[in-house]
């Protein structure tokens, strides 16, 4: 199986599909990431709107582009070296949710981007029954699993969670080179 089926595989399995949630953004605006976002963005892997680059990420990371960057494509997800556990999967839908944003040609700030991210790969953690020991409380997916755990039992984000997560996104340094910019999907 290549990376590209692999990566099918994820976006529509129970645990992807099973994924929906919604919550207020930093401007006030809905974020809302539904099941049949994953399907789509599964068909249009399937018909090479978007491509599946691996061994070009750092080993267990993935990144997608939306736009090119340097030797970086646009519309293409490209994959570390990895050993296609849960939490890889976990991965895979957390970068799904730009490719996501990007098919849907939307202008969000990167930090809902981010903040939907972690919560689909929180809920897609949960899903795959990947335990709370599992996962450091200094990662970001913790809240994110705190926060899917929440929006099953409530129907609703808790936005003290959601809150926090902002905060912890907003120190890390591996985010402050755009964070506070706008994601820009063009499809």
């Amino acid at each position: 199986m290549n990376i590209s089926e692999r990566v099918f595989g994820i976006l529509t399995n129970a645990n992807t599909t099973r994924i929906n949630f919604w919550f207020k953004g930093v401007n006030g605006n809905q974020v809302s990431i539904l099941a049949p976002d994953f399907i789509f963005t599964a068909y249009s892997i399937k018909s090479n709107v978007i491509s599946i680059v691996e061994g070009n990420a750092d080993p267990g990371k993935a990144i997608y582009t939306a736009k090119n960057d340097g030797a970086l494509r646009a519309n293409t997800m490209y994959i570390g070296q990895t050993n296609y556990s849960q939490s890889f999967e976990a991965l895979v839908v957390h970068e799904t949710i730009h490719a996501i944003h990007d098919l849907r040609k939307m202008v969000i700030p990167w930090m809902d981007s981010e903040i939907a991210a972690y919560i689909a790969q929180g809920f897609y953690a949960n899903n795959a029954g990947i335990p709370f020991d599992h996962v450091s409380r200094k990662e970001h997916i913790y809240l994110g699993k705190l926060i899917a755990d929440d929006f099953v039992v409530n129907g609703q984000v808790d936005d003290m969670l959601v809150d926090e997560l902002r905060d912890n996104l907003k120190k890390d340094p591996t985010y402050s080179g755009y964070i506070n910019s706008n994601f820009i999907g063009d499809g």
